[in-house]
């Protein structure tokens, strides 16, 4: 079995004393810990820098992260610092979500769509014999939400509207409480704004 080395680049054969030569191997990194008391054991590092792991070559299954980038190379991946990964510019674990992006902290409908199969067969565009329908048919419309804020459909624009306010929070009303207190209907209440951030 080698070991690869990433200090020279190269496939390490041997071993010093059952450790691998070469590795640094009675050695750690502290983050942002000033000077360490003890040099030879533990080395100050900022957040974006670490050293880099040693893996074993040859094994099954090791492969690169990106195709574009240096196996085993580059520094630490932190969530919401690192800004490469093996080496190759990617900014992708900069934001919170899962995407890459901004994402909508409560997951809400953005556009509800119906498809007019009982219209399609009421003006004959099923083909009972060859078991389709006739081409451009069932229509898809935007249909099937309706609005008691605007009295509306607004079923195109489900979040842009801003209707449903408990899926769209601000700092004014950063979310809402149902609740019953033995009356027959159940009250429904605002949060209070938000002021501190």
């Amino acid at each position: 079995m080698t070991v690869w080395n990433i200090a020279n680049t190269g496939n390490v054969s041997y071993v010093d004393g059952g450790a691998i030569s070469g590795v640094d191997n009675n050695g750690g990194v502290i983050t942002r810990v000033g000077t360490p008391g003890d040099a030879t054991l533990w080395a100050q590092a900022t957040l974006a820098n670490s050293k880099t792991t040693t893996i074993v070559s040859g094994m099954p299954a090791i492969t690169g992260i990106l195709s574009a980038g240096a196996f085993n190379g580059g520094t630490q991946v932190i969530k919401r610092v690192t800004n490469t990964i093996a080496g190759t510019s990617n900014t992708v674990l900069l934001f919170g979500a899962s995407d890459g992006a901004a994402g909508n902290s409560i997951h809400q409908a953005q556009v509800v769509r119906s498809n007019q199969y009982k219209t399609a067969i009421r003006e004959n565009k099923w083909n009972e014999f060859s078991g389709v329908f006739d081409t451009g048919f069932p229509e898809i419309v935007n249909s099937g939400a309706y609005s008691q804020a605007t009295d509306t459909d607004v079923s195109q624009e489900l979040a842009t509207s801003g209707v449903d306010n408990a899926s769209n929070p601000t700092a004014a009303i950063p979310g809402e409480l149902v609740y019953r207190d033995g009356s027959p209907l159940p009250n429904q209440d605002d949060y209070k704004a938000r002021t501190l951030y």
